[in-house]
């Protein structure tokens, strides 16, 4: 049972398949007014009919490539992003080092790498990513901004052993990365 939590967000990521208690959390906020960002995990992707009963009440769906073909048809990052906007607010959907495409505020984002740096352990690039976009667009910034601090996120986490070291802080100085920004809808 879900009770007396209190919280602007929730991030929600792979609940060993419960949907039960994913169905209980998605609930809970949206009768207290709670934004859910849900990166799924493989055993809630394996019920994709109860997942998309689900989306209504979801803010931000990220996914890699993938992963997304599990939930909307396409085969791009940006077809799925498309997609997946039908059903939630933003939609953004991860391709490893080829980039990112994210649809949301009425436009559709694609972006490459953050920059060329050396990569020593991929182990919570995704993770990273997520938490960045999530962490920017809680704070009101704009998807333009949460896709390069999510890129930058994850670039710093490659480059260090383990999924936590080089998880960047709220003033981290972010340099430029090009993004293509076109009207969506």
């Amino acid at each position: 049972k879900v009770d007396n939590l209190e919280a602007d967000w929730f991030y929600i990521s792979s609940l060993a398949g419960s949907m039960e208690t994913l169905e209980a959390l998605v609930s809970y906020a949206a009768e207290n007014h709670i934004k859910v960002a849900f990166n799924p995990g493989k055993d809630e992707l394996a019920q994709p009919a109860k997942l998309k009963g689900l989306l209504d009440d979801i803010e931000v769906l990220q996914c890699n490539k993938e992963e997304m073909a599990q939930i909307v048809e396409g085969s791009t990052p940006e077809e799925l992003a498309q997609h997946a906007a039908h059903y939630v607010p933003f939609a953004v959907v991860t391709d490893g080092p080829k980039g990112v495409a994210a649809v949301g505020e009425g436009k559709l984002v694609v972006g490459g790498m953050y920059e060329d740096a050396p990569v020593v352990d991929r182990l919570g690039a995704g993770d990273a990513f997520c938490s960045g976009v999530i962490a920017y667009l809680a704070q009101g910034r704009s998807l333009e901004d949460a896709i390069v601090f999510g890129s930058a996120n994850s670039t710093s986490v490659v480059g260090h052993i383990g999924a936590k070291t080089g998880i960047l802080k709220r003033d981290t100085e972010l340099h430029d990365m090009p993004l293509k920004v076109t009207p969506f809808r």
